[in-house]
């Protein structure tokens, strides 16, 4: 995935990247549980530098 958004050019100096968290649903979850991993793995994903993505 991070390597067909990386391929995109917005103009000759600018390309595209993309950090992403990645979270299962699970079948007792609330919404707000899920979004809570979802933002904990995001960060996680930016702290690892550009292009990451996290699954928890």
């Amino acid at each position: 995935m991070q390597s067909n958004i990386r391929n995109i050019k917005i103009n000759e100096e600018t390309t595209l990247s993309i950090s992403s968290g990645i979270t299962l649903i699970k079948e007792n979850d609330s919404i707000l549980e899920v979004f809570k991993r979802m933002d904990k793995a995001l960060y996680e994903s930016k702290n690892k530098g550009k292009n990451q993505y996290t699954i928890i």
